[in-house]
């Protein structure tokens, strides 16, 4: 969020406290803005809708922050998802080249062997057991992102490289130094 977005930022937090009978003051709505203000206003403000409906109580900054994580679980549906789509029918036609803009996809399918190990499955085998390992690598590079070298392009028999986008855009995760 930007100096822009503070207004309507403070007017879903006023409605958020009234929910709750909380009274909110300029200190309290500064620790918030300063706990919240690296995220995107939509985010912020699915965040707040979503600890109306869940919440007890009114929440901390640390709730609100919770909530703006996106489910891994998701990501990894929609990383498979991509993946078995490209993958699963160009494979099986020869070794594609791919650049997959999720980039932790390529890591995932480079450390499993890359495109020629996919090539040799039958498409039962890719379906099921690669699934299983595709999706347990790409949970353990969300939670440690991998070296940069291994989300390089996937280099197959292909001369040309096929760049595939996002089937759904992932949140960006915040360090602290962010």
């Amino acid at each position: 969020m930007d100096h822009n977005d503070k207004p309507a930022f403070v007017e879903h937090l006023q409605a958020l406290a009234a929910v709750f009978k909380f009274e909110l003051d300029d200190p309290i709505v500064l620790g918030y803005w300063l706990a919240l203000k690296h995220y995107d206003l939509t985010a912020v403000i699915r965040s707040i809708a979503k600890a109306v409906q869940i919440c007890k109580f009114f929440p901390k900054p640390a709730e609100l922050i919770e909530f703006l994580q996106p489910d891994v679980e998701t990501e990894v549906f929609n990383a498979w998802s991509t993946a078995a789509r490209v993958l699963g029918v160009d494979s099986f036609c020869g070794r594609p080249s791919v650049d997959f803009e999720d980039k932790v996809i390529n890591a995932a399918i480079r450390s499993l062997g890359g495109i020629g190990r996919i090539v040799d499955m039958t498409k039962t085998d890719f379906l099921t057991w690669y699934r299983k390992e595709f999706e347990n690598a790409y949970r353990i590079y969300l939670a440690n992102p991998p070296d940069p070298i291994k989300c390089k392009p996937l280099i197959g028999d292909a001369k040309s490289i096929k760049r595939i986008p996002r089937t759904a855009p992932r949140q960006k995760y915040l360090t602290h130094d962010e």
